[in-house]
């Protein structure tokens, strides 16, 4: 029969930097050893292949993306993780590794996904005044709604990545161009309408 066995304390993280060889710059990420241990590999479309060594097959989702956000510098926000053919979903970060089929020697793209740091609710500055902000809700698909609900027909574009620049408009013929700038932290954005000229601040309030 075996042996029970307390409860064991969540393992503390180590991070290494291996020195980079001529053709790709090599991440190990090594949590305390444990007999179930696993090892998945990670890779980025830049180039750059990494270790995540003993983690645990119980851990969820979320955990992992945390430690690939931690390690890339990159807001967990913005870490999307791609098993094989398959694009890991937000509603699968409460999932254990083993449920969404990431096993030992598995091989995991990490892509960044800028539109996805916008996503959630946004309120206007009161010194905006603008009804039609009000409401702002970034949807997961780049559909967004406002005006206090009763608008909900928007949708984001993605004006330029890397100046973080995005265009918050209706798919109505004649709709206008938002267009803002999202701070680093993705925290704000600043923005104005092309054709009215009025300017707007949103902050992220969920």
């Amino acid at each position: 029969a075996s042996l029970a066995q307390s409860p064991q304390p969540h393992p503390s993280l180590t991070l290494a930097r291996a020195k980079p060889d001529a053709a790709h710059s090599r991440v190990d990420i090594t949590m305390a050893d444990t007999n179930t241990a696993i090892t998945i590999h990670i890779m980025s479309i830049a180039g750059e292949v990494g270790l995540l060594r003993d983690l645990q097959p119980t851990m969820c989702l979320k955990e992992l993306r945390q430690l690939v956000s931690e390690n890339r510098g990159v807001p967990i926000r913005e870490v999307s993780l791609c098993l094989g053919s398959t694009i890991l979903q937000p509603g699968d970060d409460k999932k254990q590794l083993s449920e969404v089929g990431i096993h030992d020697g598995s091989e995991i793209m990490v892509l960044r996904s800028f539109e996805k740091s916008v996503v959630g609710k946004w309120a206007p500055a009161a010194t905006d005044h603008s009804e039609w902000m009000t409401g702002m809700t970034i949807l997961d698909d780049g559909t967004f709604h406002c005006k206090g609900g009763r608008v909900k027909d928007g949708l984001l574009r993605v004006v330029s990545a890397a100046d973080r620049r995005i265009n918050l408009k209706r798919t109505c013929a004649g709709a206008n161009d938002h267009i803002f700038t999202v701070a680093e932290d993705g925290e704000t954005m600043r923005g104005r309408c092309t054709q009215s000229g009025c300017t707007y601040t949103l902050s992220r309030i969920g």
